[in-house]
């Protein structure tokens, strides 16, 4: 019975050329992704996670609060960075454009 090459490996003119699977190009590229930690790992931390959000309706409000007065601060401080305000002093990119 001939002898089957193993995962990753072919025979060329009786040498063995060995090249990286894709099974192994994916876990690689996983293992980048996720900083080592198993997918699996993440998933089950997440829906723990999840779960006990959902099972509690104060912390949905308090997030969803922390998350609008984040939201307006953002937008106050883009605001005051892109456009300048009447009668104030512009910003040097402005004056250019006089």
């Amino acid at each position: 019975m001939p002898k089957t090459a193993a995962a990753g490996a072919e025979e060329v003119g009786g040498s063995k050329l060995e090249f990286p699977t894709m099974d192994k190009v994916l876990h690689a590229s996983i293992g980048r992704l996720t900083g080592g930690i198993s997918p699996a790992a993440l998933s089950l931390a997440y829906t723990d996670w999840i779960q006990h959000l959902i099972a509690s309706p104060d912390k949905q409000i308090e997030l969803a609060h922390a998350a609008a007065v984040n939201l307006m601060c953002y937008i106050a401080e883009t605001a005051k960075e892109t456009v300048p305000l009447i009668g104030s002093d512009s910003p040097l990119a402005w004056k250019n454009f006089k």
